[in-house]
Protein backbone atom coordinates (compact mmCIF):
# COMPACT_ATOMS: atom_id res chain seq x y z
CA UNK A 1 0.00 0.00 0.00
CA UNK A 2 0.85 3.70 -0.69
CA UNK A 3 0.72 5.51 2.41
CA UNK A 4 0.55 9.15 0.14
CA UNK A 5 0.40 11.72 3.18
CA UNK A 6 3.09 10.41 5.13
CA UNK A 7 5.25 8.99 2.23
CA UNK A 8 5.80 5.66 2.80
CA UNK A 9 5.22 2.17 1.48
CA UNK A 10 3.61 -0.14 3.79
CA UNK A 11 3.14 -4.14 2.55
CA UNK A 12 0.51 -6.52 4.67
CA UNK A 13 1.03 -9.88 5.53
CA UNK A 14 -1.09 -12.43 7.11
CA UNK A 15 -2.94 -9.29 8.79
CA UNK A 16 0.16 -7.41 9.88
CA UNK A 17 1.75 -4.31 8.05
CA UNK A 18 5.40 -3.42 7.77
CA UNK A 19 7.05 -0.35 6.31
CA UNK A 20 9.16 -1.55 3.44
CA UNK A 21 10.03 2.47 2.84
CA UNK A 22 9.91 5.51 4.94
CA UNK A 23 10.75 8.24 2.03
CA UNK A 24 8.25 7.19 -0.50
CA UNK A 25 7.59 10.39 -2.78
CA UNK A 26 5.72 7.99 -5.21
CA UNK A 27 2.90 9.34 -7.61
CA UNK A 28 1.89 5.90 -8.81
CA UNK A 29 2.24 2.06 -8.40
CA UNK A 30 1.53 -0.95 -10.31
CA UNK A 31 2.32 -4.44 -9.33
CA UNK A 32 2.56 -6.95 -12.74
CA UNK A 33 0.95 -9.90 -12.76
CA UNK A 34 4.22 -11.85 -11.82
CA UNK A 35 4.41 -9.36 -8.61
CA UNK A 36 6.81 -7.48 -9.32
CA UNK A 37 6.05 -3.76 -8.36
CA UNK A 38 6.99 -0.63 -10.25
CA UNK A 39 6.34 2.80 -9.48
CA UNK A 40 6.84 6.76 -10.52
CA UNK A 41 8.17 8.54 -8.29
CA UNK A 42 7.28 12.33 -7.90
CA UNK A 43 7.53 13.88 -11.17
CA UNK A 44 7.35 11.08 -13.39
CA UNK A 45 10.38 11.07 -14.70
CA UNK A 46 11.61 7.72 -13.65
CA UNK A 47 10.29 4.24 -14.11
CA UNK A 48 11.64 2.13 -10.97
CA UNK A 49 11.05 -1.30 -9.98
CA UNK A 50 11.38 -3.07 -6.38
CA UNK A 51 13.76 -5.73 -6.57
CA UNK A 52 14.21 -7.27 -3.33
CA UNK A 53 14.50 -4.18 -0.62
CA UNK A 54 15.91 -1.74 -3.19
CA UNK A 55 14.55 0.51 -5.76
CA UNK A 56 15.91 -0.26 -9.39
CA UNK A 57 15.76 2.51 -12.37
CA UNK A 58 14.52 0.67 -15.17
CA UNK A 59 14.23 3.93 -17.54
CA UNK A 60 14.64 7.69 -16.58
CA UNK A 61 13.58 10.27 -19.16
CA UNK A 62 16.82 12.22 -19.30
CA UNK A 63 18.56 9.58 -20.82
CA UNK A 64 16.35 9.16 -23.77
CA UNK A 65 15.93 11.67 -27.00
CA UNK A 66 13.82 15.03 -26.46
CA UNK A 67 11.03 13.68 -28.51
CA UNK A 68 10.41 10.39 -26.21
CA UNK A 69 11.27 11.75 -22.80
CA UNK A 70 8.45 11.61 -20.25
CA UNK A 71 6.56 13.01 -17.18
CA UNK A 72 4.11 10.17 -16.27
CA UNK A 73 0.87 10.01 -14.00
CA UNK A 74 0.07 6.14 -15.00
CA UNK A 75 1.81 3.37 -15.33
CA UNK A 76 0.32 -0.55 -15.80
CA UNK A 77 2.90 -3.78 -16.62
CA UNK A 78 1.82 -6.64 -18.39
CA UNK A 79 2.68 -10.41 -16.90
CA UNK A 80 5.94 -9.99 -20.01
CA UNK A 81 6.80 -7.08 -17.96
CA UNK A 82 6.12 -4.60 -21.24
CA UNK A 83 5.56 -1.47 -19.41
CA UNK A 84 3.36 1.38 -21.11
CA UNK A 85 3.40 4.72 -19.16
CA UNK A 86 0.41 7.89 -19.62
CA UNK A 87 2.79 10.51 -20.53
CA UNK A 88 1.02 14.35 -19.86
CA UNK A 89 2.25 17.05 -20.21
CA UNK A 90 -0.76 20.13 -20.68
CA UNK A 91 2.13 23.12 -21.21
CA UNK A 92 3.10 21.04 -24.32
CA UNK A 93 -0.02 19.69 -24.74
CA UNK A 94 1.23 15.94 -24.98
CA UNK A 95 -1.29 13.56 -23.98
CA UNK A 96 0.14 10.15 -25.24
CA UNK A 97 1.06 6.55 -23.97
CA UNK A 98 4.27 4.97 -24.21
CA UNK A 99 5.29 1.19 -24.40
CA UNK A 100 8.80 0.29 -22.94
CA UNK A 101 9.71 -3.33 -23.65
CA UNK A 102 13.32 -3.84 -21.37
CA UNK A 103 13.52 -7.31 -23.16
CA UNK A 104 13.92 -5.55 -26.79
CA UNK A 105 14.95 -1.99 -26.01
CA UNK A 106 14.59 0.96 -23.15
CA UNK A 107 13.46 3.08 -25.79
CA UNK A 108 10.20 4.09 -25.46
CA UNK A 109 7.12 3.47 -28.42
CA UNK A 110 4.41 5.95 -28.85
CA UNK A 111 1.46 3.48 -29.14
CA UNK A 112 -1.78 5.72 -28.50
CA UNK A 113 -2.25 9.83 -28.46
CA UNK A 114 -5.25 11.75 -26.94
CA UNK A 115 -5.94 14.59 -30.07
CA UNK A 116 -5.76 17.95 -27.97
CA UNK A 117 -9.17 18.97 -28.47
CA UNK A 118 -10.55 15.34 -26.97
CA UNK A 119 -8.17 15.63 -23.91
CA UNK A 120 -9.63 14.17 -21.00
CA UNK A 121 -8.72 14.17 -17.82
CA UNK A 122 -6.41 11.24 -17.40
CA UNK A 123 -4.57 9.82 -14.62
CA UNK A 124 -4.09 6.34 -15.21
CA UNK A 125 -4.22 3.63 -17.60
CA UNK A 126 -4.89 -0.24 -17.69
CA UNK A 127 -3.66 -2.65 -20.73
CA UNK A 128 -5.45 -6.22 -21.58
CA UNK A 129 -3.73 -10.00 -22.53
CA UNK A 130 -4.75 -8.71 -25.13
CA UNK A 131 -3.57 -5.61 -25.79
CA UNK A 132 -6.55 -3.00 -25.56
CA UNK A 133 -5.63 0.13 -23.51
CA UNK A 134 -8.26 1.21 -21.27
Amino acid sequence: MHDVQNHRLVSLENGSGRIVFDDFPCNNLFCSPTGVLYLLPVGGRVVQKLVGSSLQTVVAAETLPADLQFAAVGICVTKDEVIYVLDVDDDNDIHRILRINPAESLKPVVVGQVPSQQHPDLWNLFVTEAGTIY
